[in-house]
């Protein structure tokens, strides 16, 4: 298909920032313990596993907007805008939480990281979903959702699961830590290139 007939919607969340490392950071949670890695390396929404989704909320709204502006941009996150954006319009598609402030501080880190009024924030993403858009997604469900609903759809890798991985992998190897944290990188710019070729693939009809 043509380039502009193309529609990629990019979440946030997992995908660009770290949601994760973040509430780890908020609420103290040990990541370096094996039960507690396992958990956030095994679902979607881990983080409520470990403490009161209630408290988790509660917590995180009583920072208000500051909590999402203070979340840490993915290293890859800048090159998937951007290789996406030569692929076809590409959006930000994000789902705040019930807070307001959620929105706020999400449109907040959009224009300081990206600088761009190309965003929709928004709970129903699957409404997007059309025979010429994509979305890259974390979340097993936006992903079903958006593919029932007509759409072509990619899931982001659990980055937490991915970085872990390799981090333990190659601490057994004896490698130092500036060369993990490198390979870490690594690990994720293969699952980073593998989503780009797809959606090239989307648009070129070839999938």
């Amino acid at each position: 298909m043509p380039e502009h007939d193309l529609r990629i919607f990019i979440d946030l969340d997992g995908v660009c920032c770290d949601w994760v490392g973040k509430a780890i950071q908020t609420f103290g949670i040990n990541a370096d313990d094996i039960d507690v890695s396992r958990i956030l390396s095994s679902c979607d929404f881990s983080v409520n596993k470990l403490v009161s989704e209630r408290y988790m909320w509660d917590i995180i709204d009583d920072f208000g907007p500051q909590w999402w502006e203070d979340i840490a941009i993915f290293p890859w996150a800048k090159r998937l805008w951007n290789e996406c954006s030569q692929l076809g319009e590409t959006c930000f598609l994000t789902k705040p939480s019930k807070e307001g402030s959620s929105a706020a501080g999400k449109l907040n880190w959009i224009k300081e990281h990206f600088c761009t009024d190309r965003f929709m924030i928004g709970p129903r993403k699957h409404l997007l979903a059309s025979p010429n858009s994509v979305l890259i997604d974390d979340m097993y469900e936006n992903v079903a959702n958006f593919i029932q609903w007509g759409g072509h759809a990619k899931l982001f890798p659990n980055a937490f699961e991915v970085m872990s991985r390799e981090q333990t992998n190659f601490r057994i190897e004896g490698f130092d830590e500036r060369t993990i944290q490198t390979r870490r990188g690594q690990a994720m710019d293969i699952h980073v290139n593998a989503i780009i070729s797809d959606v090239r693939r989307i648009r070129d009809g070839e999938t």
